[in-house]
């Protein structure tokens, strides 16, 4: 399986856990024949599938390498880095939608934003490259 299938069926976990969360959350109000341990041992069997799924995937981001630029750094620092980037990015966007005063150059903003946002796509398309070429052993 590559990086990049274990992900999509992470993200899909995810909601699962979710799903039962919400569902064990108001299972009074329903007439449900399920028993709470039944949610309960389900709800654990997807937490423990999916901390197998991290740890899979923190091994296969740390041995992984990228060249970006002239530097190498691990995947995992690229993932750290790409959403360092990102931050950023919704850092000057709420500047930007919530500006009041007329002290802020919106346009300069913008033009700083999309310079940032490239770097995400850039490092983005990197990591994807990554998670679709390297297969989890």
């Amino acid at each position: 399986m590559f990086v990049g299938e274990l992900l999509i069926r992470r993200r899909l976990l995810k909601r699962n856990i979710e799903d039962v969360k919400e569902y064990l959350a108001r299972k009074e109000e329903t007439n449900s024949k399920a028993t709470y341990n039944d949610f309960i041992n389900q709800l654990f069997g997807y937490i423990e599938q999916l901390k197998s799924y991290n740890v899979l995937l923190n091994r296969s981001n740390e041995a992984n390498i990228l060249k970006i630029g002239k530097s190498e750094i691990s995947v995992a620092d690229a993932v750290y880095l790409k959403n360092s980037i990102l931050q950023k990015v919704t850092v000057i966007s709420t500047m930007i939608a919530h500006n009041t005063t007329q002290d802020l150059d919106i346009f300069n903003l913008i033009t700083e934003r999309d310079k940032i946002f490239e770097e995400y796509v850039y490092l983005t398309a990197r990591i994807e490259e990554s998670d679709w070429s390297t297969e989890i052993e």
